[in-house]
């Protein structure tokens, strides 16, 4: 038996599962909200621009460590930088710990 045979080839967004790891979150209260991201997709410049229109805020007030390819399901820790209380609202209904 041909030894390629037993490959499976990574084809969908499944095979593909990326899950980064916070070492430590101090404190949820202070200027920044920080919280998880998970995107399929999307690159994350793309959800970085899709959290900003919706928060109506700046691109340079979210943080974020590595970018993630977009044929992945990926999970991420973004940082978001004085979100006044109703964005912080939509924050925990839309992205809920």
């Amino acid at each position: 038996m041909d030894k390629l045979n037993n490959f499976k080839i990574k084809a969908i967004p499944e095979d593909f599962i990326v899950n980064e790891s916070l070492i430590n979150i101090s404190s949820s209260e202070g200027d920044y909200s920080i919280c998880k991201l998970t995107k399929e997709g999307f690159t994350t410049f793309d959800a970085i621009e899709k959290l900003s229109s919706f928060f109506k805020i700046d691109r340079s007030r979210i943080g974020f460590s590595g970018l993630k390819d977009v044929d992945e399901i990926t999970t991420q820790h973004i940082s978001l930088y004085k979100l006044v209380v109703m964005q912080r609202f939509y924050l925990k209904v839309l992205m809920p710990s």
